[in-house]
């Protein structure tokens, strides 16, 4: 599984880091999601937000985190967390977003 994260430069922002459900359907793994709308985020209000979500998706049986998607204000920080998954090899592992010219 990819730990890079996926990121759209957009407003909300959009970031992906892992399996969608979708994929991890395909690999034959059961999930269960969890779904958080971020206009209850205290940030979010601050910050005046009006749109986004956060989706996680857990292995089912082992409750392991397979992959996040946010698309909200600071997604891309957000989704930096997700690359944290394997924390015994943290700092060597972890790969934060940065945007790259379609060139």
């Amino acid at each position: 599984m990819s730990l890079i994260p996926g990121c759209v430069y957009t407003d909300p922002e959009i970031a992906t880091v892992g399996l969608s459900a979708d994929e991890a359907k395909k690999a034959d793994i059961s999930v269960k999601t969890s779904k958080y709308v971020m206009s209850g985020n205290g940030k979010t209000m601050i910050e005046k937000g009006e749109r986004g979500l956060m989706k996680l998706i857990f292995d089912e049986e082992t409750e392991v985190l397979l992959g996040a998607t946010f698309m909200c204000s600071h997604g891309f920080n957000r989704c930096d967390y997700g690359t944290y998954r394997d924390k015994s090899n943290c700092l060597a592992a972890c790969c934060y977003h940065l945007p790259t010219p379609d060139i």
